[in-house]
């Protein structure tokens, strides 16, 4: 008796569980066919081919790089220099780039105000990719 009760709720369990998933993947599917039909193309586009697009994007990149000039580069230190050493990490003052012809990569550090003493923050950006190759800080 109580082995048939305790058969009963596990199976009444499983329906209603059953029954649940069922309803989060039907409202699921609802969303996303919407979702899908929105964006669909209205046909007035010409034919898309991807590799012509990243052979270009490549092309481009390959050819000027990502970061080709000081200030992109100095933004993009800023954006990963500001988490790692916090919001005051450049003393308020302007980054300093320079660039390594030879290597293609940016070297970005900071500027100590006059007459105070510690060190400065550092970052090697590669110009091509973006890619940080280094970051350091010196006391």
């Amino acid at each position: 008796m109580v082995n048939s009760k305790i058969s009963l709720i596990i199976l009444v369990s499983i329906l209603v569980v059953v029954v649940l998933i069922g309803i989060f993947l039907l409202v699921n599917t609802q969303t996303s066919s919407k979702i899908v039909s929105f964006v669909k193309g209205d046909g007035n586009m010409e034919e898309f081919k991807i590799t012509e697009i990243t052979d270009s994007i490549t092309a481009n990149i390959i050819e000027n790089g990502c970061i080709r000039n000081e200030q992109s580069a100095a933004e993009i230190a800023a954006a990963i220099l500001k988490p790692v050493y916090g919001e005051n990490f450049d003393n308020g003052l302007p980054l300093i780039v320079n660039f390594d012809d030879v290597e293609q990569n940016w070297l970005i550090k900071t500027q100590l105000p006059q007459n105070m003493l510690g060190g400065s923050k550092y970052i090697i950006i590669k110009k091509s990719t973006a890619e940080v190759v280094a970051i350091w800080g010196t006391k």
